[in-house]
């Protein structure tokens, strides 16, 4: 997105930023005085980081990217994967318990129900994994870990 320097100051480049989560470029030609006032409090007193971008324009990108803040991002991951593995493992022995007891079925017709459930539950795991893995993946490329 571009944005004009027409705001009221900072604090709006910095909500802007905020509400869009994407790199911003703002662009200055309107009101050049402002590039040096955005870049020196962007840079002391945001968690942005400024870069130049072109002679009237500064891109702005949310947060400050720290080894430490990408390992953190990393580990977040890690925690969220257990979460929704934990969860489906919940699904998976509630649905197992309810394919086995359910009644007015043959043994054999309960056994392949949760057979079934089982066989969803590695499939849905399986997905999770992977996409726990290309997350990681993209943050380490991105972030040189």
């Amino acid at each position: 997105a571009v944005v004009s320097t027409q705001s009221t100051g900072v604090t709006d480049l910095c909500d802007i930023l905020a509400e869009h989560g994407k790199p911003i470029i703002l662009d200055c030609s309107v009101y050049p005085e402002a590039k040096d006032k955005i870049l020196e409090a962007v840079n002391q007193e945001t968690a942005f980081e400024a870069v130049i971008h072109g002679g009237d324009s500064i891109k702005l990108v949310s947060p400050k990217l720290t080894n430490d803040l990408r390992k953190k991002l990393v580990s977040q991951v890690k925690v969220q994967t257990n979460l929704a593995v934990d969860s489906i493992k919940q699904i998976r022995n509630e649905a197992h318990k309810t394919a086995l007891n359910a009644t007015g079925y043959s043994r054999e017709v309960q056994k392949k129900a949760a057979d079934n459930v089982h066989e969803m539950f590695k499939h849905h795991k399986a997905e999770i994994d992977r996409m726990a893995r290309a997350k990681e993946k993209s943050l380490q490329e991105e972030f040189n870990l």
